[in-house]
């Protein structure tokens, strides 16, 4: 295995910001959200931070219905794991009512503006498309192989592992509970992420 960050201090930099170690992998913390409004007439927003006291990092907010959020870690530079199978991470708290999805961000993906290789501005160009998988239980330990990773560019657990440039949870409106009916915001997400590190079994 190899640690990315457990956000104790050996791995997490407060003042600067940044998980990892020097010398090694090294990266921050985001979060984002779409452009819907809630019933409440409140826009979809998440925030992340890290917690410094329990050693973890919080994604927490509300979802509009038919809406996503999300957030997670950006490394500083593009990453080629191939020695590694995959990817495990600790979670705990609430999502809300959102379905939440484990998405890698690829280099052949990731906006230029976010230092890849996708210009959103180019004809034909459809960015931010990233390899990802559902989280059937996103409590507890979670192991996710590449090979696990459906949709978005590139496909096959080698090629999405040769051009990694961060890894990120995101929270999309759950389907209606009956066919046909409405979805529903989510509201008071609050998901702990732990212990985030590559794994080669």
């Amino acid at each position: 295995m190899a640690l990315l960050t457990d956000f104790g201090s050996a791995t997490w930099n407060n003042t600067a910001g940044k998980w990892g170690t020097p010398g090694n992998l090294t990266g921050a913390v985001y979060s984002y959200g779409g452009n819907k409004l809630t019933d409440a007439g409140m826009a979809t927003a998440l925030m992340q931070m890290v917690d410094t006291t329990a050693m973890n990092t919080v994604l927490s907010g509300t979802v509009a219905a038919g809406d996503y959020g999300g957030g997670g870690l950006s490394f500083d530079s593009c990453v080629n794991t191939t020695t590694y199978t995959g990817v495990q991470f600790t979670l705990g708290g609430t999502t809300g009512g959102c379905d939440v999805y484990f998405q890698v961000q690829t280099f052949v993906e990731q906006g230029i503006a976010n230092k890849g290789g996708c210009d959103p501005s180019a004809a034909g160009a459809s960015c931010y498309s990233f390899p990802q998988m559902k989280l059937a239980s996103p409590t507890g330990m979670v192991t996710v192989h590449f090979s696990d990773l459906a949709g978005g560019m590139p496909t096959g657990a080698s090629a999405i592992a040769a051009q990694i440039v961060g890894l990120q949870w995101q929270f999309q409106s759950a389907a209606p509970a009956t066919a046909g009916g409405p979805q529903t915001d989510c509201t008071g997400i609050n998901l702990t992420i732990d212990d985030v590190q590559f794994v080669s079994n």
